[in-house]
């Protein structure tokens, strides 16, 4: 049947000459041999079917470029004498791949999907982003078992409000005898860093234990040493308690720093002796026969071995301030301690923020809840219903820091969340390890990549870039180092202490003076607000960029070096009568109803959109954006964001704005449905007139689904069409306006500055990478075109591509100290004539200004624009667009409009004050 209907979908592909084929889900074990009939087909969806083994004969198609093989039985691939050399895309995810297929490889330009294989089991979580060729070179790193380290490494995160004592437990967890001297501990301000050694019993099995053989750090339990004739016990390890296992690694102010001796101990009333030690006391004939008896296995069963675990402590200030900017350090692979204390009035809202709040980040990472300061006051809570509604909620403690009431339970619950971690032993090439060490005994907080490549050459431990890329980009997910490969200004510095960075970031969040300026600094203010031998100026420029990377500030377009912290700003409305005339005049109305709002989640938002911000209206809550004709108004209010669109091209600025808080969506791990609903307007007669109710919009799609073309109101009961209601609201990819991110890039660049070298060349290389940063195909300094004399080929700054390679764009840039109009016309002859021989739609040309006035020399840019004549060409006019599209006065934008074959066409002039 399957077969049939197989055949059914090649004919209708043969007679209407479609490109595309699709068998997927018709449970195929073989590939009809019509298929190779269809020799024009561009893609084939083979998904959801039996396939053992990808079918080869598929070469023999000469115009396949994709190919979809997911979710079927594969567990071989080999092309064997065929060429799979065309592929643009392969998706062989979903099979039972248990080993990486080789000749794929070959397929150095196509988009590989291999989710879900086999091979993929035991890899670092740290590769999840990696693609086919870096999984496949990772691997190859650990082919030989004397090349492998095994990563014994976790978090542990310390959360809750302010002064609940976070501080001190993670000292008292360090150091069981740390003396805690009552209102005298120091508020954590940001996030301090920490780190104790826990010696860790794990069962003798793989992951943690692969050979028995290799005996060392492998402990037996004491009653099993009699049924092999071991009796050897040390008198005084007998009298050992529970006390003599330590459970951290520290030094004791009493004690002489020496690490206790674990040759024996006592842990959960098991007496554990080494397995070496044991069978130092036997002959290798006895040794063979226990090893050949019949209680091997349970000599298996009863060991365990000794790992060295290294806890990362993190404690986060619990003031209210830092929590939007805590979230980018609360991390997967992690253990949390939530920290509370019965004093405080607002636990319910400290529960609920906090376990929330880990519940999105966190992926599923366990979290402790630990009742604090029982010494001076107990409160019951209501356990069972914390743990239906957060599942991952591990126990609940009480402690006492003060009498150490509580700490050793706690200590050892931390102990068995970190035998159930599944990242605790993960594979990494042992080479990784070395470096390792060498770059964290750095005593530098940060260092140049340069440097870090030094690094990892020494001893040539590891020489290859490529393996170095990925070495760094392991360190910096692990959270030893920070550094943005792919960032054009941090791709230079790798920050060897974390803390460095971190302390820099909430010292400024912490500034009175920013604080009462509202968030708004400027880079030049810097000086007066972090330690100079700590933070050098040359350096200020890269901490900004690490908070603009993070959300944490973004540039006012327009202006040289000014920048907003959007968690500091007022929370009043700027311009109630423009909210006013938005929210209540002819607009699209859209709203997302939260079961919990993350905090941050609009100054996210206008950190992403800075480009679009009307004027100076944004404020903490909300936010006025303005794309085109079309202005509107994000405002949150409790557990609610709301969006109303006024003007025209209202469904684009809807579109933009629904699109960056899906993004937002996906970073917090929400899912529709679950953790928020959007709602869409009743258009009722009813509610059209008054207060409207707003319906589910995933439910309006079901309807749809379903063949249910209209709904009732709620509220009036009268019947509306879902197709009228939906209008204007399924566009979920907007018209993108390349302008945007031009401006974007020119406004970097202007705040970079300092740190860029001031040739055009430079200059236009940082444009294009901002371009290509934010997904754009931006080319720079390529050979294209005639040169200005018309001669020879020329070279143009940057051009812009689709997808397919089609040019859209094209940009460029000159330095001007004045108006010098025989090089700017030069420029602008090339652009609209040489470079541009099919009229496309908009250009650009960017205007790097190097003199004193700035003011002055835009004036005469655009009067001389105004009367811009070049041959063959007619200049209609030229307008200043810079009040729509951006905040501030450093930057000018004037927009040439002139004709070409009977076709308007225009040139934007992006006129940047770099002096």
């Amino acid at each position: 049947m399957s077969s049939l209907k197989a055949k059914e979908r090649i004919q209708e592909v043969k007679k209407s000459k479609q490109l595309f084929l699709d068998l997927r889900g018709l449970m195929l074990t073989e590939l009809p041999e019509e298929v190779l009939e269809l020799t024009f087909l561009l893609e084939i969806d083979l998904s959801y079917n039996k396939f053992e083994k990808l079918p080869v004969e598929l070469a023999r198609l000469p115009y396949l470029l994709h190919l979809n093989l997911s979710h079927n039985y594969i567990m071989e691939i080999d092309f064997g004498f065929t060429d799979f050399c065309c592929l643009m895309s392969l998706d062989i995810s979903h099979n039972f791949l248990y080993s990486i297929p080789r000749c794929i490889s070959y397929l150095k330009n196509a988009a590989i999907e291999f989710e879900n294989n086999p091979f993929l089991v035991g890899l670092p979580a740290e590769t999840e982003f990696y693609n086919f060729h870096e999984i496949l070179y990772f691997l190859d790193l650990l082919k030989e078992e004397k090349n492998i380290h095994k990563f014994y490494e976790t978090k542990l995160i310390f959360v809750g409000g302010g002064e609940v004592g976070k501080t001190t437990l993670m000292k008292v967890l360090q150091k069981p005898n740390y003396k805690v001297e009552v209102g005298k501990e120091a508020t954590t301000h940001g996030i301090n860093i920490n780190s104790l050694i826990y010696d860790v019993l794990f069962p003798a099995r793989p992951p943690h234990y692969n050979n028995f053989n290799d005996i060392d750090d492998v402990y037996i339990f004491n009653e099993f040493t009699s049924s092999i004739g071991y009796n050897d016990w040390d008198d005084e390890d007998e009298d050992k308690d529970e006390d003599d296992f330590s459970f951290g690694r520290y030094e004791d102010e009493e004690d002489d720093g020496e690490e206790a001796d674990f040759t024996s101990f006592v842990k959960d009333g098991m007496h554990y002796m080494p397995v070496a030690q044991i069978l130092d006391g036997f002959s290798e004939d006895e040794r063979s026969k226990i090893f050949l008896s019949k209680d091997l296995e349970k000599l298996y069963r009863n060991t365990v071995v000794k790992k060295e675990v290294k806890i990362n402590l993190w404690d986060f200030g619990g003031q209210e301030i830092y929590h939007a900017t805590h979230q980018f350090f609360l991390t997967k692979r992690s253990i949390y301690v939530f920290v509370w204390e019965p004093r405080k009035d607002n636990e319910e809202e400290d529960f609920d923020y906090w376990l929330n709040t880990i519940k999105l980040l966190s992926g599923g990472s366990p979290v402790m809840i630990v009742m604090n300061k029982l010494d001076i006051r107990y409160k019951n809570i209501d356990k069972k219903s914390y743990k239906e509604k957060f599942q991952n909620i591990h126990n609940f403690f009480e402690v006492s820091c003060l009498n150490k009431q509580g700490i050793v339970e706690l200590k050892e619950e931390i102990e068995n969340c970190i035998k159930r971690m599944p990242h605790i032993g993960d594979k990494i090439p042992a080479s990784w390890i070395k470096v390792r060490e060498k770059v964290k005994a750095v005593t530098e907080d940060y260092i140049s990549y340069s440097t870090f490549i030094s690094i990892c050459g020494d001893e040539n431990l590891i020489t290859d870039k490529r393996e170095i890329s990925l070495f760094s980009e392991y360190m910096h997910d692990i959270g030893d180092v920070i550094h943005f490969k792919e960032d054009p200004i941090l791709k230079n510095i790798v920050i060897i202490n974390p803390q460095w960075a971190t302390k820099a970031v909430y010292k400024l969040i912490d500034t009175i003076q920013v604080q009462r300026n509202n968030g708004v600094f400027d880079i030049s203010e810097l000086e007066n607000y972090w330690d100079l031998k700590l933070y050098p100026m040359e350096k200020h420029v890269e901490i900004i960029q690490l908070m603009e990377r993070f959300e944490i500030c973004f540039k006012l377009v327009g202006a040289k070096n000014t920048y907003v912290i959007p968690e500091l700003l007022k929370t009043e409305i700027p311009d109630s009568e423009l909210a006013d005339e938005i929210q209540n005049g002819d607009s699209l109305k859209f709203q997302i109803r939260y079961e919990f709002m993350p905090s941050g989640l609009i100054t996210k938002l206008i950190c992403r959109l800075y480009f679009l911000i009307y004027k100076s209206n944004y404020w903490k809550n909300g936010v006025v954006f303005m794309d085109d004709l079309a202005k509107g108004i994000v405002v949150r209010s409790n557990k609610m964001i709301t969006v109303s669109i006024s003007g025209q091209q209202k469904i684009n600025l809807l579109a933009v704005i629904r699109n960056e808080v899906k993004s937002i969506h996906l970073d917090f791990n929400m899912k529709e449905g679950i953790d928020f609903w959007e709602e869409i307007p009743c258009s009722c007669v009813q509610c059209a007139k008054g207060k409207p109710f707003y319906y589910s919009y995933s439910v309006l799609k079901k309807f749809l689904s379903r063949g249910k073309n209209e709904i009732d109101c709620h509220l009036s009961t009268l019947t509306v069409g879902i197709n009228e209601l939906i209008l204007g609201y399924n566009s979920l990819k907007p018209a993108k306006k390349l302008i945007h991110d031009i401006l974007s890039a020119a406004s970097q660049l202007q705040g970079q500055n300092k740190i860029i070298i001031g040739t055009e060349d430079a200059r236009n290389s940082f444009i294009s990478e901002r371009l290509s940063k934010n997904g754009i195909v931006a080319k720079d300094q390529s050979k294209w075109g005639s040169s200005s004399s018309g001669v020879a080929q020329g070279e143009l700054d940057i051009k812009i591509e689709d997808g397919e390679g089609n040019i859209v764009s094209i940009f460029e840039g000159l330095n001007l100290k004045s108006l010098d109009t025989v090089n700017l016309s030069n420029h602008i002859e090339k652009t609209i004539s040489n470079y541009d021989p099919n009229g496309l739609p908009e250009k650009y040309v960017g205007a790097y200004y190097g003199g004193r006035d700035f003011d002055s020399f835009t004036k005469k840019y655009f009067n001389y624009m105004k009367d811009y004549e070049i041959e063959n060409f007619v200049f209609k006019s030229t307008t200043d667009e810079s009040e729509s599209l951006i905040q501030e006065t450093e930057i000018k934008i004037f927009k040439s409009k002139y004709d070409r074959s009977s076709r308007e066409i225009f040139l934007y002039h992006i006129l940047i004050n770099m002096a």
